[in-house]
């Protein structure tokens, strides 16, 4: 019998009619999706393909194949559900503490009420090691996209900006400025300060040194052991948090907190989407990998029409 995996792929590859398309939906390359088509048709002696550039049609023996090979693997993938569970095996997905509480959570809130919801359990831990656990399925994680076995989608980027609640601004009768620069001789509010996670990340102490805004260091500071703890002071009216506008976008579009300042800082990373390459890809762990990735598209959309309406 040739190999189950060189079935899976020439399955896709003619409903597709399409290497490119095929691979896709396996989260493989191209090249794999060819070579394993090939491997099927050195194995059975016969080309199951016309190749007419990036154009695919069946051969009659192809044609004869594609219909006994749906049906035998979706015989399988029932069969295999009903052994292992599969309905009941939750998804497991890894965020640091901002991204579960902030962005993950609510919107795991709405795939848990679609017509798609399955068992998902969120994983949450700010060590990027154990993000990258073989126990997660999925992670969402701060990075370039160069994680060593694992694939990643870039989902949100990362703009810095300070922000408070209006009630401290009413307390200390701030009005947001151009700049922190701006604020002169009135009272400085606290800012909230965090430890970083890493090299590559940014609190209020590189955040103002790379803005060239020195003079905010002399501003009072209070350190908090995370940043999803600043995040919450600030929605106290307990000082000026450091926020990732693309994790706060509810908070800041229903008010309960707005922009100090139009300083801001873009980071070269994002927070990625990740799953392992080593590791087949479950239906239900495809069907929350795609939902992520949709409501992250959606914000986009979003915020793109938010700006050009400005």
């Amino acid at each position: 019998m040739p190999s189950l995996d060189c079935l899976v792929f020439f399955e896709a590859a003619s409903r597709h009619l399409n290497f490119t398309q095929a691979a896709s939906e396996l989260f493989v390359t191209q090249a794999a999706v060819s070579k394993r088509v090939g491997q099927l048709e050195s194995r059975l002696g016969v080309a199951l393909f016309h190749r007419l550039g990036p154009n695919l049609s069946l051969t009659a023996e192809g044609e004869r194949l594609q219909g006994n090979a749906t049906l035998a693997l979706d015989y399988l993938d029932m069969t295999f559900q009903s052994i292992s569970g599969e309905a009941v095996s939750a998804v497991s997905i890894s965020a640091n503490s901002a991204v579960s509480m902030f962005w993950l959570q609510p919107r795991m809130k709405i795939f848990g009420l679609s017509d798609e919801a399955c068992a998902v359990n969120l994983i949450t831990t700010d060590r990027t090691n154990d993000q990258l656990s073989t126990e997660s399925d999925l992670a969402i994680i701060y990075s370039d996209e160069n994680v060593p076995g694992w694939h990643c989608t870039p989902i949100l980027e990362e703009r810095l900006v300070p922000v408070v609640a209006p009630s401290l601004l009413e307390r200390l009768k701030l009005v947001p400025q151009i700049s922190l620069l701006g604020f002169g001789s009135c009272e400085k509010p606290t800012l909230l300060n965090y430890p970083r996670i890493g090299p590559e990340s940014n609190n209020w102490d590189t955040w103002t040194e790379q803005l060239d805004l020195e003079e905010t260091a002399t501003w009072p500071k209070k350190e908090y052991a995370t940043y999803a703890q600043t995040i919450g002071r600030a929605l106290n009216g307990e000082g000026v948090a450091l926020a990732s506008v693309s994790l706060i976008e509810r908070e800041l579009r229903s008010g309960q907190l707005c922009c100090l300042s139009q300083d801001s800082l873009l980071s070269r990373f994002s927070y990625c989407l990740a799953y392992p390459r080593a590791r087949a890809m479950r239906k239900n762990t495809r069907l929350v990998f795609e939902f992520v990735i949709g409501q992250a598209r959606r914000q986009k959309r979003d915020d793109n029409v938010q700006a050009s309406s400005l």
